[in-house]
Formats: structure tokens, sequence, C-alpha cells
């Protein structure tokens, strides 16, 4: 098994276990929820915690962001769901100071090319990449040039 490093800690065989918290979308859009999810994981040992990030106009056509009452069914359901939870990106720089100032790695999954650059330009060590995103070349190649 390879050897990786996130942040100052060495992650694979004879290391310990690297435990991450995931936030997700579970602070439901909330700063203070957002914070509370972070403090929580750092008491309870994790090694990093991790959010998600969507730019929306990047993943659905605009007219669905708009209307998606008008397509399919999921899209009348998810897309206020994924409005509603979306942090807003000024938040993230605050969530990543907190992190660090408990000892905690700040991960993300971006889903798309726009979000990565935005976490890379942050200054994320790592990323976290969807499953369902595994066979996501474009998405892949982007982040790998991080």
């Amino acid at each position: 098994m390879q050897t990786i490093q996130i942040g100052d800690r060495r992650i694979g065989e004879h290391h310990p276990t690297y435990v991450i918290a995931e936030i997700g979308i579970n602070h439901n859009g909330d700063e203070g929820l957002a914070m509370q999810l972070i403090e929580a994981a750092a008491e309870a040992g994790a090694d990093a915690v991790k959010f998600q990030k969507r730019h929306l106009p990047s993943l659905y056509r605009q007219d669905v962001l708009d209307h998606p009452e008008r397509y399919e069914q999921h899209f009348q359901y998810i897309i206020p769901l994924l409005k509603e939870v979306e942090l807003p990106e000024e938040l993230f720089p605050r969530l990543m100071a907190r992190c660090r100032e408990l000892g905690l790695e700040f991960l993300c999954t971006p889903f798309d090319p726009v979000s990565a650059a935005f976490l890379a330009g942050l200054g994320v060590n790592a990323f976290k990449i969807a499953s369902a995103d595994l066979s996501n070349l474009d998405l892949l190649d982007r982040v790998a040039a991080y």
C-alpha cells in the first residue's frame, strides 16, 4: 500500500488510522451548525472534516435551476434542497480557520471544476472525490492539476 500525506499526517500502512468526519451537507446551510459539527468532530478525535461544494450552474442548465418543476420529478426535490444547503463561498475560509484552530484538516468534495478551482484557491491540502465522479475524467484531470 502506498503512503500519502495530507497536511502533516502520513496515511497508509504502519500509520495510525486517519478518521474523516463526514459533514457533507448536514449543516443544512447554517454556519452555526457547521461550526458545531466541526467542534463535535474535534471532540470525537477525528483527524479531518469533509464538506461538499457545488457550483450549481456548472452542473445543471439554468432553466432547470430556475424551474425544476418543469423537469423530471427528482429535479423538483433535489434542486431546492441543494440551493438551501449550499454554503456561501465567503464562509469557507472561516470554516477552514476553525478547523486549523482545532487541529483538524479541512477537506471538501468538489462536484465540478469551478468548485475545484475555488477550493484550490483556498489552499486545501487534499480533495475528496465523490465515488460517483470516479469516472468523471474532466473533474479528475482538473483536480490532479492542483
